[in-house]
């Protein structure tokens, strides 16, 4: 958790976003993103879902988890429930917010 939670505070730092701002946008409050970032245990997985998502991380956490996408995961997946792969958007910073640059994602 712990290098998951530095993983996330270096996002926020390379978006330019405190962490007031990165809180306020994911509806968390700025203790439980401190606790988050600083890999403390018991965070609520809803907190680390919603900052994820905040910082257009989400499909990038789905697709390290799923099993089609690995060697060992597609030896045991059917080939017909392999989804096509799709392209990740660039990030764009504009006023410390966090926009996808796709603009189907808008």
């Amino acid at each position: 958790m712990e290098q998951l939670g530095g993983h996330i505070k270096t996002w926020r730092i390379v978006l330019e976003l405190s962490q007031k701002s990165l809180a306020d946008q994911a509806g968390v409050s700025v203790p439980a993103l401190r606790r988050l970032e600083s890999g403390e245990p018991g965070v609520k997985l809803d907190t680390l879902l919603r900052v994820v998502r905040t910082l257009h991380l989400d499909k990038n956490l789905l697709n390290s988890v799923d099993p089609a996408l690995h060697v060992l995961g597609r030896s045991h997946v059917n080939a017909t429930d392999i989804p096509p792969e799709e392209d990740i958007p660039d990030m764009e910073v504009t006023h410390h917010s966090v926009r996808p640059q796709d603009p189907c994602l808008s």
